[in-house]
């Protein structure tokens, strides 16, 4: 007979010291991976804002293909997809907050890097008691009305937060 002395790849002795202080095995706790399943994003979108919001924060996705690497990232993309429908930071913040996307702290950070930037503005919403709320805009300057593709986004917010812009109209 073969006594099984094996507990999750040890052997031997370590096999003994472990199972003296009571290690019976690994545990299989549960655990949160840091962001959210898209599909999980792009559902609860629809639920909280609209299906507008959420076709425009995929395709905003789509035309950059990774928020891996610099400041064009999940955040910001789902700022200026809020921007582009007036959505206000109150509310994308804390649906942020509710699944698990980003603090509300990072929103406000992002938020403030892109109105910086020049890509997005805020327009205070009175409310009854305490601080206006802020709707997002896209910043009229560098998001015409007549030019607000998700392309179009990308490509201006890239060059905007890379800096390769000049903050003088008669520069270059």
């Amino acid at each position: 007979s073969t006594e099984n002395t094996h507990i999750e790849g040890l052997r031997g002795d370590n096999v003994a010291v472990l199972s003296g202080y009571g290690f019976t095995g690994w545990s299989t706790q549960e655990f949160s991976l840091r962001t959210p399943a898209r599909s999980y994003v792009f559902e609860t979108l629809t639920e909280e804002f609209d299906s507008e919001v959420k076709a425009e924060f995929k395709a905003i996705l789509d035309g950059l293909g990774s928020t891996r690497n610099g400041d064009l990232n999940k955040v910001a993309v789902a700022l200026l997809a809020g921007a582009k429908h007036g959505v206000q930071l109150f509310e994308i913040s804390r649906w942020s907050e509710d699944i698990d996307f980003a603090s509300r702290a990072t929103f406000s950070r992002k938020k403030n890097q892109l109105e910086d930037a020049g890509l997005i503005e805020t327009e205070k919403i009175p409310i009854d008691v305490g601080r206006p709320r802020l709707r997002l805009l896209l910043d009229t300057e560098q998001f015409p009305e007549s030019d607000t593709t998700p392309d179009t986004i990308v490509s201006v917010s890239q060059q905007r937060l890379s800096g390769e812009f000049s903050e003088d109209p008669n520069e270059g």
